[in-house]
């Protein structure tokens, strides 16, 4: 339908020039045969008009093809990227498809290894022909990959992810990030010096943030990484650290209702909130951290 209105606006173009070009030779057959003073003196005035008129008279079929050349071209542009936006959108629904069945390939089938592979390989293949759906895709891609144990596959779209957030100016994020990564490879003491290392930094970052009455970010990035740290310090049996790091967090988050100054000035409500998110089933976050302590006094 829409080729049918481009082709029938074409038609009418090229009948408005051919109806002008009618028009411009009787006008020529007029001033031929007209002749006399009166008429030759009001021609002398306007002798601009007849030599554009003699101009369009002489070179009429070249005006018609190049306008028709024209509008030919702009059908076959408007046909090739209506065809190319009809294939990116087919491309991306095949991404799409490609990555709900690799992250249930392994909830489907005997074959799950390969059904997986299959879709992955094919959804890679997508991201390359389509650099914006690696944005969508890595991140995801790679805790599949993660909770899956394949660590050095899930690596590929991890570090692909943190290049991207390191250059849009989330380098705590980042770091918290690629700290995970070392966890997946079992790298707990490099791994404790890196959120030791950002939770130092966000600390400084909340406070200056709180001193110049400008908005605050990364205090609920502050909350997780310290639970972080608790546990990689339990990891590594670092009994006098990993209590001392439960007490901090319990002071953070008033939960002894003591009234010490914090050593970060943050939200308490904050620390709330995460302590609901990271609660599982009916075991509280509160209640495993007063029984970390009991065991670790």
């Amino acid at each position: 339908m829409q080729y049918f209105c481009i082709y029938n606006k074409m038609i009418l173009s090229i009948l408005n020039v051919i109806n002008l070009l009618h028009v411009v030779r009787i006008m020529a057959k007029n001033t031929q045969t007209t002749s006399g003073p009166a008429f030759k003196e009001e021609l002398s005035g306007t002798s601009e008009h007849s030599n554009l008129a003699e101009w369009a008279l002489a070179n009429g079929k070249n005006i018609a093809y190049i306008l028709c050349a024209l509008l030919i071209a702009v059908v076959l542009l408007y046909r090739f990227s209506s065809t190319r936006a009809n294939e990116t959108e087919g491309d991306y629904i095949k991404a799409s498809n490609a990555f709900i069945a690799f992250s249930k390939a392994h909830e489907s089938s005997n074959d799950a290894g390969q059904a997986a592979q299959t879709s992955l390989n094919e959804l890679t293949r997508l991201m390359t022909k389509h650099p914006e759906l690696h944005a969508q895709y890595d991140g995801s891609i790679a805790q599949i990959l993660l909770n899956r144990s394949d660590v050095p596959e899930a690596l590929k779209f991890a570090n692909a992810t943190l290049a991207r957030t390191s250059v849009n100016h989330l380098e705590n994020q980042a770091d918290f990030a690629s700290t995970t990564l070392l966890i997946a490879e079992q790298q707990y003491k490099q791994a404790l010096e890196k959120s030791l290392k950002l939770q130092e930094k966000l600390g400084k970052q909340i406070d200056e943030s709180s001193l110049n009455s400008s908005p605050i970010y990364g205090e609920e990035l502050f909350a997780i990484n310290l639970f972080r740290i608790a546990m990689l310090q339990q990891k590594l049996k670092n009994s006098a650290a990993e209590l001392q790091t439960w007490q901090l967090w319990q002071q953070y988050a008033n939960l002894n209702h003591n009234e010490r100054p914090q050593t970060v000035n943050i939200n308490r409500e904050i620390f709330r909130s995460v302590i609901q998110r990271l609660s599982i089933e009916n075991i509280s976050l509160t209640d495993y951290i007063n029984q970390r302590e009991k065991s670790l006094s």
